[in-house]
């Protein structure tokens, strides 16, 4: 059976140009379709019971980086380190774009938390393609709660884990190899170290140190059968033993790298391999962008290849033989990606407390036609970075979404240190994290056809209609659907030959009110319906996981005293705040008057509001309303007679139905107002449907009509709370004017701003913020997306100083 790769490049075999070959050229539907990336910005990294994890999150095409076009249900997981999943909520992603909060209420929550985001769709491509992140939540604690081992030194207590990554896949022997080393411990934290190459004489025969985040390189030429011993200098007792080398192979091997070209060396140790026919070929997120034909002439063969012929971002670079079988890989990283910087302009860098602060967001001027929505943060400086430089949206879309497997700080790779510049790190991690790990390769064997998760949208809400009596499923049996939150929403099913019906992609904000209506025309007053659970489960967790993507708590020392020290300023302006100790009581009171009674609506202002007096009490509810309204009804004729232009009527909120439409035997000294919608108000047609056309008469009952009451006329109904999305609320930030300025009450907040959807006109936006009492250093973090799928970004500091002059 041929290789995977060997069928995708089996076109190339009439292909004679040398390079650049376009990609439209190729079969499409060899290129994987549907991949997608998520990232999700939180406003921090730390928090402390109490707080709230602000979130903003982006669904990108995983090509073309643009916002995925459909609707889908967002999936977040707040993980222990024994792996359970202790918090669970559910957000809408809107045309790629969702936001949300989680406030941090449980115990449970406490330690090293692992944040998984995840689409039912996303599940099709394993949990690799989830997006993960570390964060630490800790309880408010003082000085002499605070774990020593917080502060621990690097690598003590560490058991290193040693890995070595031949470049090209293979060592060879008498032939000089770049090998990449990797250190880590056995949970996955980098070890800065050391080591040499020993030879069976115990004699050194290379040097190498791990001088970026665990990861080195060295050079080395093994002979032929000797045996090589690996030791750490700072680890005496960890020896490793070296693999023994290829006696004859080809193989990939980068080198002699300048700033506009990039040498590929075809690299064997045999006469055998030359004057052999190859194929050098390029892929870049999953599709050919160019090939070459070689045939080496030495065993130190080079190809010079353009840098700007490469994609941006993760390449793979693939050797195949004249059978167009893969003999050799090797990852390149182009770091010529096009970003849109977002430039922030601050009034000031240092403010006072409890002052205004503007700042302006301009984009690059390549992109200010370029629509695009961007989250910002504005956070204490020790809230952030945890576990050194974080991710961004930049890192997941280029590395983290890329390479199977956890990156320590992805974000950190793309700058420029003293030591060693964001191209070496690149490099590095491309030689040692190894293209068996590049994702695309596991997408290109997928078949979306075989696919067995959905994309999701919304609630699916399901159930069926039986008889009351005999419990026989009715079918044809018209299902009437009402969501009752902040405003109401009908929708109409017909149940199938097995009585059952489904309403799909229901939107059900937080704990929304549900009411369903069964009504068949032969046994209108014999109906039951049967509502089924509403079950939404969480994608398995590996708790290997948990060693790949934890870190050991890094909350620094002054965050935790800050966080102590509001404590107690909030504790000493409401000290009742927590506990309330109080002697026994004895209360007595008159009963409260009875309230106005207000309901939710899904019109804002109706075209008749009808409020009985007691006058009206006697009379019956449709010669009532006839009198009433008479401009409505026309006429005192019975409204069975006009059944092709009768109104809808609700009760409290759920649709009432008679074949004959004959007003619901309720007493007018029972309700409290009935609305009317006016047949000629488009609110009808728009909100109730085709039926709306007709008008609609909303009878709302008084407090405290016993539901037995009202549903006594309202048979096939259900009514249940079915909890939805979590609930939305806006971050609160407060506006101090010259009078509250000096009021008492504390204000120590760790998150200043967070805005998780800002757009921008004409390239700019404007945004404004009060400080707080806190005197620390501030950062401003700003990152997006434009439509076609440009990453946005930028930060700023400042700081907050009692002695500021604003």
């Amino acid at each position: 059976m041929r290789n995977p790769l060997t069928v995708l490049f089996l076109y190339l075999i009439l292909a004679q140009s040398l390079l650049a070959q376009n990609s439209q050229s190729f079969d499409t539907n060899a290129s994987p379709q549907g991949f997608q990336k998520l990232y999700v910005q939180t406003d921090r990294e730390i928090y402390f019971l109490g707080d709230t994890i602000w979130l903003s999150a982006y669904l990108l095409n995983g090509k073309t980086h643009a916002p995925v076009k459909n609707d889908q249900n967002l999936y977040i997981d707040l993980i222990d380190s024994t792996g359970v999943i202790v918090k669970s909520e559910i957000f809408p992603v809107y045309k790629g774009f969702g936001e949300g909060n989680i406030p941090i209420v449980d115990s449970l929550l406490t330690g090293n938390i692992i944040f998984r985001a995840y689409t039912n769709y996303l599940r099709n491509f394993g949990d690799d393609c989830f997006f993960y992140k570390s964060l630490a939540i800790e309880r408010t604690k003082n000085s002499f709660e605070i774990d020593s081992r917080t502060f621990t030194t690097a690598n003590e207590g560490v058991e290193p884990v040693v890995r070595f990554f031949p470049e090209g896949g293979m060592l060879l022997e008498h032939t000089p190899n770049v090998i990449g080393v990797k250190i880590t411990g056995r949970n996955g934290e980098s070890i800065h170290t050391n080591g040499v190459v020993l030879n069976k004489d115990k004699k050194t025969v290379a040097h190498f140190e791990t001088n970026y985040k665990g990861l080195g390189r060295f050079d080395f030429y093994p002979n032929s059968g000797e045996e090589y011993t690996v030791v750490l200098n700072a680890f005496p007792k960890v020896k490793v033993q070296f693999w023994e080398a290829e006696k004859e192979g080809i193989k990939l091997q980068l080198y002699n790298n300048t700033e506009d070209l990039l040498h590929v060396g075809i690299l064997s140790n045999s006469k055998n391999y030359q004057r052999q026919k190859y194929t050098l070929a390029c892929m870049n997120r999953g599709e050919v962008i160019f090939y070459k034909k070689v045939r080496p002439t030495q065993n130190d063969f080079s190809v010079k290849i353009e840098k700007d012929k490469f994609g941006a971002g993760i390449n793979r670079l693939v050797l195949l033989n004249e059978d167009l079988n893969p003999i050799s890989e090797r990852l390149y990283f182009n770091g010529d990606i096009e970003t849109n910087i977002i430039n922030i302009e601050l009034s000031d860098s240092v403010f006072s407390n409890r002052s205004l602060a503007d700042f302006h967001l301009v984009s690059d001027k390549k992109f200010l036609t370029d629509s695009a929505r961007l989250s910002i943060a504005v956070v204490d400086e020790n809230s952030l970075n945890a576990f050194g430089e974080s991710q961004t949206l930049l890192s997941q879309l280029y590395l983290d979404a890329e390479l199977i497997g956890r990156i320590e700080s992805p974000a950190d790779y793309f700058n420029d240190d003293a030591e060693i510049s964001a191209e070496q790190k690149l490099d590095l991690l491309m030689l040692t994290h190894g293209w068996s790990n590049y994702i695309w390769n596991k997408i290109a064997d997928q078949d979306e056809d075989e696919f067995t998760y959905p994309v999701t949208a919304g609630f699916t809400i399901g159930g069926y209609v039986s008889n009351l009596w005999n419990k026989k499923r009715l079918a044809d049996s018209e299902v009437i659907l009402m969501v009752q939150n902040d405003s109401i929403f009908s929708s109409w099913e017909t149940t199938d030959a097995e009585g059952r019906f489904v309403f799909q992609h229901i939107n059900l904000a937080d704990s929304a009110a549900v009411t369903l209506q069964a009504r068949k025309s032969s046994e209108s007053e014999n109906t039951r319906v049967t509502l089924e659970p509403l079950t939404t489960i969480s994608a398995a967790f590996n708790p290997n996981k948990f060693k790949q993507y934890s870190e050991r708590n890094k909350i620094p020392l002054e965050l935790y005293r800050q966080n102590f020290y509001a404590s107690l300023a909030e504790k000493a302006f409401e000290p009742e705040k927590d506990v309330i100790m109080i002697e026994e009581v004895e209360v007595s009171a008159n009963a409260p008057e009875q309230e106005e009674v207000k309901f939710s609506q899904i019109y804002s202002e109706p075209d008749i509001m009808i409020k009985p007096t007691e006058g009206d009490f006697m009379s019956s509810l449709e010669a009532f309303l006839f009198e009433k309204a008479p401009i409505f009804f026309h006429n005192p004729m019975p409204l069975s007679m006009y059944a092709e232009t009768k109104p809808l009527i609700y009760i409290d909120g759920c649709p009432y139905n008679d074949p004959l439409f004959s007003f619901p035997p309720l007493s007018v000294a029972n309700i409290d107002r009935v609305d009317i919608i006016d047949r000629k108000n488009p609110t009808g047609m728009a909100l109730l449907g085709a039926r709306g056309s007709n008008g609609a008469i909303f009878i709302y009952t008084k407090r405290g009509v016993p539901d037995e009451v009202r549903e006594k006329y309202l048979k096939g109904v259900i009514k249940q709370k079915i909890k939805g999305f979590s609930k939305y609320r806006e971050f609160y930030s407060p506006i101090y004017t010259a009078e509250d300025r000096n009021s008492e009450r504390p204000d120590y907040r760790t998150t200043l701003y967070w805005n998780p959807s800002v757009k921008l006109t004409n390239g700019a936006a404007k945004i404004s913020f009060f400080t707080s009492d806190d005197i620390a250093r501030y950062k401003v973090l700003v990152e997006g997306i434009t439509t076609s799928g440009t990453v946005c970004f930028g930060e700023m500091n400042f700081e907050v100083t009692p002695e500021a002059d604003n």
